[in-house]
């Protein structure tokens, strides 16, 4: 899902930045060079030991000002986590499923709320098949 939302916005010449695992491991291999993304020291969180890539969800919360979660999966521990991360720091969090949500709701919601990093999450295609192209196109519409 990750990565549907950094193709998305290089697609539309949006910046991008953000933390990924150690050695750039993700559920599909190795996520590509194209994406501009800093390493974390290790995988999970203290906080988080049980959940996957955690460390790097809890940065990419850390650091930016508002999450957009794009999962109509409540029960995923890597997006629960996530949301967890918001209420920790603070920070706004839409949840929306984009099969169902009309992107409208977003685009209200970004202009709402003054956000200068945005940072996407969601399910891997493990949780969720197909998330990849369903998360991109979301996105497509919602910033074009």
């Amino acid at each position: 899902m990750d990565q549907a939302a950094l193709q998305a916005a290089l697609d539309l010449g949006i910046e991008t930045g953000g933390w990924c695992p150690p050695g750039r491991f993700c559920e599909e291999g190795i996520i590509p060079e194209r994406f501009t993304l800093k390493e974390t020291k290790h995988d999970r969180s203290d906080n988080a030991s049980h959940v996957p890539r955690s460390l790097r969800s809890e940065f990419n919360v850390r650091d930016s000002d508002a999450t957009l979660v794009i999962s109509p999966l409540k029960e995923d521990p890597g997006t629960m986590w996530t949301i967890e991360c918001c209420r920790v720091y603070d920070k706004s969090c839409l949840i929306i499923d984009p099969l169902s949500d009309d992107p409208q709701v977003v685009r209200d919601w970004l202009r709402s709320n003054t956000i200068g990093i945005l940072n996407v999450a969601g399910p891997g295609e493990s949780s969720f098949p197909g998330v990849f192209q369903i998360a991109y196109s979301f996105l497509i519409k919602i910033l074009s």
